[in-house]
């Protein structure tokens, strides 16, 4: 029986999310900057961002744009900064003793490198969207995760902190959990991997 596989999403489950603070922080200048919904105006490019369609230097251009008065203060040190690891990634050294363990995550690789790279021995896979030029919810990416578990039939467990990226996650046959904001789903993931073929596990979804 081949080990459990657990692929884990990286934002909202690794490392944090983009605070509604470090979002607020672009208008606190001009009058014309506090009328900009950046979240709102994130969305629409959002996708071609993690895809790679829109380079990182087009998202400070693009931001330059919104924010001429705040431009020559936002590079890419200021999105580290924003992104911290989250506790689960001081578990997964111990989950990869039972588990193989892949990455799945709608992202940019140039962000999320020096917070993987302690870990990066740990995992057997990562598929990062502006790697493959693919993201979440998109059935694609998840059949790129699918070419790097084994052949035979394991039980795979999917982790993402959005129901809308679960979905197909259900349609590829693994099972699905919820990452809520106190960190209670990973009880759940260490159940799922310690009982190797999965079926005391129950997990969200």
């Amino acid at each position: 029986m081949p080990r459990p596989q657990l692929i884990l999403d990286v934002a909202g489950v690794l490392v944090t999310n983009f605070s509604p603070q470090a979002w607020a922080g672009f208008s606190s200048g001009s009058v014309e900057a506090s009328q900009v919904n950046l979240p709102h105006r994130f969305k629409e490019i959002k996708n071609d961002l993690w895809i790679g369609k829109m380079t990182e230097e087009g998202f400070w251009i693009w931001l330059n744009e919104l924010f001429p008065d705040l431009s020559s203060k936002v590079d890419r040190s200021w999105i580290l900064h924003q992104l911290k690891p989250l506790t689960a990634m001081k578990h997964v050294e111990a989950w990869s003793q039972y588990a193989d363990i892949h990455l799945l995550s709608n992202h940019r690789i140039e962000w999320l490198t020096h917070l993987l790279d302690p870990i990066l021995p740990f995992l057997r896979s990562t598929t990062i969207s502006s790697e493959v030029g693919c993201c979440k919810p998109n059935r694609e990416v998840y059949e790129r995760v699918q070419t790097h578990l084994p052949r035979e039939q394991a039980a795979v467990l999917f982790v993402d902190d959005q129901e809308k990226n679960l979905v197909t996650a259900r349609t590829m046959g693994w099972y699905t959990l919820l990452a809520d904001a106190e960190e209670e789903w990973m009880n759940q993931v260490s159940t799922f991997i310690i009982d190797v073929d999965g079926r005391d596990c129950k997990p969200m979804g």
